[in-house]
């Protein structure tokens, strides 16, 4: 990611990283959105470069926890329920490969 936007992985690390539930997240603007969301664009400004949870969402276990969540996140992303439907199998899949690339 700091390749991605010309700069030392130091820099990174203290304009773009914070520390949150004890592991390194990208920091979020006020309104809860990523650094590098692009609101004009309502994109990644560092798509090819983003971190591989990004790739992940919506399948965050937050976000999966139920009906409701699923619905809330929903109204503020426009890709959500526009796309391929994904069963619980794969879901839980995808859901295993991200707490294994944590741990």
């Amino acid at each position: 990611m700091a390749e991605a936007i010309g700069t030392g992985i130091e820099d990174f690390r203290s304009l773009y990283v914070w520390r949150r539930y004890g592991s390194p997240s990208l920091r979020e603007r006020p309104n809860y959105d990523c650094v590098f969301f692009d609101s004009d664009a309502r994109g990644c400004a560092i798509y090819d470069a983003r971190p591989s949870q990004c790739g992940e969402f919506p399948f965050w276990p937050d976000i999966l926890q139920s009906r409701e969540s699923w619905d809330r996140f929903a109204l503020s992303c426009p890709g959500m329920n526009h796309g391929a439907f994904h069963d619980d199998m794969e879901i839980h899949s995808r859901l295993y490969r991200q707490a294994k690339h944590i741990l």
